[in-house]
């Protein structure tokens, strides 16, 4: 009977060390798992999130490209991305603002996986801030210039003023920003030559557009010369005697709130 009885307790044993190893063999693989899944799906979370915020500058950039028309306008904002499902909790919101002196809206995106990003708005510009640089994610349509007669040209600038209230906003969920038009203001006359500056906190990105604008405008014969942030354009005529250049420019003012 005592043998048996022994017997039976190292069965028992057996039995608990069995389970206790293929507990511990679970719970390693279980954590090599989650240690890869979740930094994975965290950043494909945060990239789809990204993908939304360029979506929703591109429309706000179209929506004010066209608010002289329609008046009014609002377009929808993410703050943060989807949550990871099962092992995740709620997702960072990112920082929704509007910089009235500098003419500008912003999100900054406060990833955990993906690269931290900031988008921003300025003067029909989508502007992309990464690693403390800014690249054109998709230019103006500030200048244009065609020919209008013999040796003259025609030189239009529009420019985009956003007025209202500053603005930070940070959270998640959704937010909005309303676009109003306020103003349209109309200027033109005749000039020999003519040079547009750039005041902005992005000057990598605006010397890239205007890099390109010079290169366009000499294409066409028209003497363009960037200087750091600003651009001249001589014209046909290099004659600083001859009013050769049609300037027409449009400010279009525009009250902007979000909610």
């Amino acid at each position: 009977m005592k043998v048996k009885a022994l017997v039976g307790e190292e069965n028992g044993v057996s039995v608990v060390t069995g389970a206790i190893v293929v507990a511990a063999v679970v719970a390693i693989v279980l954590s090599i798992f989650l240690a890869f899944w979740i930094p994975r799906q965290g950043y494909e979370k945060e990239r789809e999130h990204v993908e939304e915020i360029r979506g929703s500058f591109s429309k706000l950039k179209s929506a004010i490209e066209t608010i002289e028309l329609l008046g009014s306008r609002t377009v929808d904002v993410k703050m943060n991305a989807d949550p990871i499902p099962i092992f995740g909790g709620p997702a960072k919101g990112g920082l929704l603002s509007f910089d009235n002196s500098g003419s500008s809206i912003g999100f900054q995106l406060n990833n955990s996986y993906y690269v931290d990003q900031t988008w921003v708005y300025e003067n029909g510009a989508v502007i992309l801030v990464q690693g403390g640089q800014s690249i054109m994610a998709s230019m103006p349509a500030m200048v244009a210039a065609v020919d209008n007669e013999r040796e003259n040209i025609r030189v239009e600038v529009h420019v985009v003023r956003l007025k209202g209230k500053g603005t930070s906003i940070g959270g998640t969920g959704t937010r909005t920003i309303v676009i109003v038009r306020e103003n349209v203001v109309v200027e033109n006359y005749h000039v020999p030559s003519l040079t547009i500056a750039i005041n902005s906190a992005y000057p990598d990105a605006w010397r890239e557009y205007l890099g390109h604008l010079e290169s366009r405008l000499n294409a066409k014969g028209y003497n363009a010369a960037v200087d750091d942030l600003s651009i001249t354009i001589d014209g046909k005529v290099e004659d600083d005697g001859v009013n050769d250049i049609y300037y027409f420019r449009k400010v279009i003012e525009v009250e902007i709130s979000i909610g």
